[in-house]
């Protein structure tokens, strides 16, 4: 008997040795995603795909709740409430935020227009420069990846086919396509994209800076009859980042993981995003509840006109890089070595999605 209970006791101890071990191992995340956007559209569909992803990879211990429309943080707040824990993870927008200056490399109007090749050589720029990462770092949080939504294209009330109609009109855009119309001659109105349908119903502007797949998540057709294929470039100085504490705390194969399948997104939303833009031209021309919208195609020539009042940005990042600290010059060579890298495994290999 005594033998039994002290065998009894032993295993008693042990169990309560390995308990907190067993239950560190068995640890579920449910992870708190505020996102700006509405849950619709392409990159709302693969964001879900993701967020199953992942939840599937880890066996059931990574959970992602979704916030949409700005419910947890607003555009300019979401690096402070990501940062802070408000919410564990979101999506960051630079030129929405006055914390991530060095990161608008990728956010200079007429550089790429090709999405896949734009998140890859922003992403993998982002992880190669110690400057830009630890920018993000100073304010708490980890980049898992980045999104590119398409050529940035003008949405209006009335056609604008011209450098000289640009002049005064009231122009909703932000970050470099606000700097580039206002050097067109329009009379800048800095709103974000969430704020566009109301800005344009009411008359507050006049025309807009925009890519297709919005002009569906956001009913924009409804009130802008109008888009001229102005193929300015895209900005992808956006995308998903993690509470920087709480990425640290999780286990190695957790962090590859969520690291693992955010690099995936960015093949799959490539490919949604590229494949959607001929679809909705379509649907659009034909007509969508009842709206039509026309596409107008701009000359070469009109096209390089227009081209050339972006010409300052460059410059204009690289002296503003270095006025705050770093390398402005070698972030950009990093980055265009990036993008001609990607666009050398486009040409020669083609899209991972058609290999």
């Amino acid at each position: 008997m005594k033998q039994f209970a002290l065998r009894k006791a032993l295993a008693t101890a042990v169990m309560a040795a390995l308990l907190p071990t067993t239950l560190t191992a068995q640890t579920t995340y449910h992870l708190r995603f505020a996102d700006i956007g509405p849950p619709r559209g392409a990159r709302a569909e693969a964001m879900e795909q993701w967020a199953s992803e992942i939840n599937s990879r880890s066996d059931g211990q990574v959970e992602i709740e979704f916030f949409w429309g700005s419910a947890l943080a607003s555009p300019s707040s979401m690096v402070d409430a990501v940062g802070s824990g408000l919410a564990d993870m979101g999506l960051v927008v630079a030129e929405y935020s006055a914390h991530l200056p060095r990161l608008l490399y990728a956010n200079v109007a007429y550089i790429e227009n090709d999405p896949w090749i734009a998140m890859r050589a922003t992403y993998d720029t982002l992880t190669q420069s110690d400057a830009v990462r630890e920018q993000a770092t100073e304010n708490g949080i980890h980049f898992l990846m980045n999104f590119a939504p398409g050529p940035i294209q003008i949405l209006s009330r009335e056609p604008i086919l011209t450098v000289e109609d640009f002049k005064g009109i009231r122009y909703r855009s932000t970050g470099a396509w606000l700097t580039w119309g206002e050097n067109m001659g329009a009379v800048p109105v800095a709103l974000p994209m969430h704020e566009s349908y109301q800005a344009i119903e009411r008359g507050i502007v006049d025309a807009m800076s925009g890519f297709l797949s919005p002009m569906m998540a956001y009913k924009l057709y409804e009130v802008v009859p109008h888009v001229t294929m102005a193929n300015a470039g895209q900005t992808s100085s956006f995308g998903i980042v993690i509470n920087e504490e709480l990425f640290d705390s999780m286990p190695e194969d957790l962090q590859a993981i969520l690291s693992e399948a955010s690099v995936d997104l960015m093949d799959h939303y490539g490919q949604a995003v590229m494949e959607e833009t001929d679809v909705i031209r379509a649907r659009l021309t034909e007509g969508v509840d009842g709206f039509q919208v026309q596409f107008h195609d701009l000359s070469d020539d009109e096209m390089a006109r227009w081209k050339e009042h972006a010409a300052f940005q460059i410059p204009a990042y690289i002296e503003e890089t270095n006025e705050g600290g770093a390398d402005g010059q070698a972030i950009w060579d990093t980055y265009q070595a990036n993008l001609e890298h990607y666009r050398e495994i486009v040409a020669t290999e083609g899209y991972p999605w058609a290999r």
